[in-house]
């Protein structure tokens, strides 16, 4: 598998390229399910969560459709996107760039999970203002 801490301009590429193997080696371990829990006791029964940076799935938006609520998932790779729809079809599966995203819609939590080392590398101010007005719209972001 192509190394994941390729350049910005590269990043999307392995992503796409590497989808199902990424997926299949993603830890389903869940080592992140006591900080998930603790975001989630803050937002209401069936909040609404968008999940930037999404890939696949799992084990994050995984965890969150299990505990009941509503989630966005949103992704740059499409085939990272195509493993989320198999899985759950009826989900809210986005393919955008999070750089450049701009939702009309309200969320109850934003979760990011493992996604600004991607984002850190590309030092862009025009996505730093889009994030900012969804943090706004968001009563946790993670």
């Amino acid at each position: 598998m192509d190394r994941i801490n390729a350049s910005p301009d590269q990043t999307r590429d392995v992503y796409e390229r590497q989808a199902a193997a990424y997926d299949a080696k993603r830890s389903r371990a869940l080592f992140e399910a006591r900080w998930l829990a603790r975001f989630s006791a803050c937002l209401p029964t069936g909040a609404r969560v968008l999940d930037l940076g999404c890939g696949a799935g799992e084990p994050i938006a995984r965890w969150f459709i299990a505990e009941g609520f509503r989630v966005t998932g949103v992704d740059f790779a499409e085939p990272m996107l195509a493993i989320a729809r198999a899985r759950w079809p009826d989900g809210d599966w986005r393919h955008a760039d999070m750089k450049q995203l701009d939702l009309a819609e309200t969320y109850d939590g934003i979760i990011a999970w493992d996604i600004f080392s991607i984002c850190a590398r590309t030092n862009n101010a025009h996505a730093s203002r889009i994030w900012h007005g969804t943090w706004n719209r968001a009563d946790r972001f993670c």
